[in-house]
């Protein structure tokens, strides 16, 4: 049985500020948890399991720490629909701008905003072995449980950092910053030694400060009667990775 203040506080975590306060984010099910367990990039701090999940358990990690829970004490860690075998609670990483200089390939969010997107684009940037993944203050939170969520585990496997659109030239100097923009001047790049692609607000697109500090500003081009207006961000990131960092996995 566990404590209605352990429940409070792995609840607290689905806010920001708690998650802010404590360093600390939560990830629910067995493969997300599994996978970043397996992966070591980033820290368990608690772990919480159904007896079934416990005996079961072939992540390698020693079960005696996890805290043996009914299905209904899982239910209220939860913000699944569907009650999850086991919610882990891992240390959110420090945060180190500097690794951006040993990195080739990022993906800069400016202004994304819906966690289902952000998580999607950390899959995304994880499958086409993306580096890292940057987002912008006005940018979902990373540890957001639906972002979590979205990223199927991939957030243990791509480094994540937050950089100011004020500081975007500084930090991607020595980067070919090309941006996504449906008046963009071109639809090919030939990748680069180290390459920024930037995905703009969902709704506004790219900010100003952002906008004119690109290198070049890409489209996807569709069909000539096409009727919608936009894709959805992560969708248009997808075809951009494919576009930009796909031909260096042939």
């Amino acid at each position: 049985m566990i404590s209605k203040s352990v429940i409070k506080h792995v609840q607290s975590l689905r806010l920001k500020k708690f998650r802010q306060k404590y360093d600390l984010f939560v990830v629910e099910g067995d493969k997300s948890v599994s996978t970043l367990i397996a992966q070591e990039r980033l820290q368990l701090n608690q772990l919480f399991a159904s007896s079934d999940w416990i005996s079961r358990d072939d992540t390698g990690v020693n079960t005696r720490t996890a805290i043996d829970c009914t299905k209904e004490e899982l239910k209220k860690l939860s913000l699944l629909q569907s009650t999850p075998d086991v919610i882990g609670v891992f240390e959110i990483p420090k945060p180190d701008e500097r690794y951006i200089d040993k990195v080739q390939n990022v993906i800069y969010l400016d202004g994304i905003q819906d966690p289902g997107n952000l998580g999607t684009i950390i899959r995304i940037a994880d499958w086409y072995g993306v580096d890292m993944v940057i987002r912008s203050p006005d940018s979902a939170d990373f540890f957001n449980p639906k972002v979590v969520q979205s990223t199927m585990g991939s957030i243990g496997h791509v480094a994540l950092e937050t950089v100011s659109q004020d500081d975007f030239k500084t930090v991607f100097d020595g980067f070919t910053r090309i941006g996504a923009s449906l008046s963009g001047d071109i639809t090919s790049v030939n990748k680069a030694h180290k390459t920024c692609l930037v995905i703009g607000n969902e709704g506004h697109g790219l900010s100003y400060e952002v906008n004119h500090n690109l290198s070049a500003r890409i489209k996807i081009p569709g069909a000539p009667n096409k009727q919608a207006e936009s894709l959805n961000a992560g969708v248009a990131t997808g075809i951009l990775c494919q576009m930009i960092f796909g031909e260096s996995l042939t």
